[in-house]
């Protein structure tokens, strides 16, 4: 039995988990007491990071269901139980502390900025706080919706056997990822891109997109290459399945790396007052380091080290590689996020940190305690069955 199923079977990784969490909480409500705004800013960061992991997470899902791909196997489990209901749930109870202050985050929301801002005034109409929580809200319960019935098909197929199942989750999944798309294209305007409200990109919800399924896949490989060597995924583990992760992998951050320079390009040779700031921010006062760090943990060294078929055939280095990209995300997620709040220059402070533990720990506890009510690889889906798919 894998460790990680037999700890949350136990209960005792959860409750060490949900301890440091309550910790965390207590040291950046210290911090809240003690200066608001900063501390605010480093769970709002924590917040848009797991809730990147989640969506990604459930965003794969759908795509799994719709691929039916025999690399989606030993994964499948990590994807619905990360971008599971209770995750979603956790992530909408974690967001209340940002929407009791959100003036202090989001500055269309404050009613004395909007007065003296012609451009805020005139996207009143979108950005007012009764429509941001309605669609807060309608994001959710789509979402949430989606998981729930894809994750009883799944976990009553395994009991069934019947592949009718199969082909609900697929249709149903067709229409979903639809649906997830578009949804995540305006959540992500709403609550990252309005941090900025000034400024707007066309391509920021495939960005985002990019984001989530690099994330998402990168954390669900991690968690079995971590655990190949005990069961169920010593079986899995195959040099065929290594090589199709680390191709997507590469696939996902050279797409990742393409949106990027993409948007870079555009704004840069427009040269438009309007659109210009947000990489001047972002590029002095030490922030540029920071964006270096991430186009090489993000695409450099992928590119380099996952070019090579022998690479991607290498449980080592591919589990190396999704903690090399999984550090990138963190990286990257800080420099989207905090220069549109921090406006003085590159700037790490306690908090952050502590809300990262905060958030990641409670997330973690949730995901546990969700792996642990299924099978770790689904029992109707067997290899030569997903053999069979994959060549079709």
């Amino acid at each position: 039995m894998a460790v990680v199923q037999a700890f949350a079977e136990t209960g005792r990784a959860r409750a060490a988990l949900n301890l440091v969490g309550l910790l965390a909480l207590g040291g950046l409500l210290a911090g809240f007491l003690d200066q608001p705004t900063p501390a605010l800013q480093s769970f709002l960061y924590a917040w848009i990071l797991f809730l990147v992991l989640t969506l990604g997470l459930l965003g794969l899902t759908l795509l799994g269901h719709v691929l039916k791909a025999q690399w989606t196997r030993p994964l499948m489990r990590i994807f619905e139980a990360g971008g599971g209901v209770p995750s979603l749930a956790l992530m909408v109870v974690l967001f209340v502390p940002i929407l009791l202050h959100l003036p202090r985050l989001y500055i269309w929301a404050d009613p004395e900025v909007v007065k003296q801002d012609h451009i805020l005034h005139l996207k009143q109409m979108y950005l007012n706080v009764p429509f941001f929580l309605g669609r807060f809200a309608f994001f959710f319960g789509v979402w949430m919706l989606l998981s729930g019935l894809l994750r009883r098909s799944s976990l009553r197929q395994d009991h069934t056997g019947d592949p009718k199942e199969r082909d609900y989750r697929t249709n149903l999944s067709s229409v979903g990822l639809a649906a997830f798309c578009i949804l995540v294209t305006f959540a992500v305007t709403d609550w990252i891109m309005s941090l900025e409200p000034h400024w707007f990109s066309s391509v920021y919800g495939i960005w985002f997109l990019t984001q989530m399924a690099v994330t998402g896949l990168a954390f669900a490989t991690a968690v079995v290459l971590i655990q190949a060597n005990k069961r169920p995924y010593a079986e899995e583990v195959t040099p065929k399945l290594l090589k199709d992760l680390g191709t997507l992998l590469f696939a996902f951050s050279m797409f990742w790396a393409y949106i990027t320079l993409s948007q870079y390009l555009i704004i840069y040779s427009a040269n438009l007052p309007e659109f210009v700031p947000y990489y001047l921010h972002r590029s002095k006062e030490g922030w540029q380091a920071v964006m270096w760090i991430v186009a090489a943990l993000q695409f450099f060294v992928p590119f380099l080290v996952l070019l090579s078929p022998a690479a991607k055939r290498n449980a080592r280095v591919v589990l190396g590689m999704v903690l090399v990209i999984l550090t990138a995300r963190v990286v990257d997620t800080f420099w989207i996020v905090m220069p549109a709040l921090r406006h003085e220059g590159f700037e790490l402070r306690w908090t952050d940190p502590i809300a990262l533990v905060a958030v990641g720990a409670l997330w973690f506890s949730v995901f546990l305690g969700q792996l642990r009510k299924g099978a770790l690889v689904p029992s109707y889906l067997p290899m030569k069955e997903a053999d069979s798919h994959a060549s079709h």
